[in-house]
């Protein structure tokens, strides 16, 4: 799971390259998601051929109820230095 996965570029690389990873979920805020999903189906020649192994998924990291399971790794990329030490802490904990 990619937390704060904006556009899903990062997993749909990852899946691109290393095609053992079968299927990879980007979490971010319903905004952003839909945003991506838009832009992704309005420029077709952006989707990859692995797109498919890249859900979207709209939801919040400080709600554990919206974080795909079950997951193996949880991945975030210049999303907690954006919060306070408390709110990482709790977005962590969910």
């Amino acid at each position: 799971v990619d937390v704060g996965g904006g556009y899903g570029d990062f997993m749909m690389a990852l899946t691109e390259s290393v095609p053992s990873v079968k299927h990879c979920y980007c979490l971010d805020l319903p905004d952003v998601i839909a945003d991506a999903v838009s832009k992704q189906s309005d420029n077709p020649d952006s989707i990859t051929v692995r797109q498919t192994e890249v859900t979207f998924v709209a939801g919040d990291m400080f709600d554990p109820s919206t974080i795909p399971t079950p997951c193996n790794i949880i991945f975030t990329k210049h999303v907690l230095c954006d919060f306070s030490d408390g709110d990482v802490v709790r977005a962590l904990q969910s």
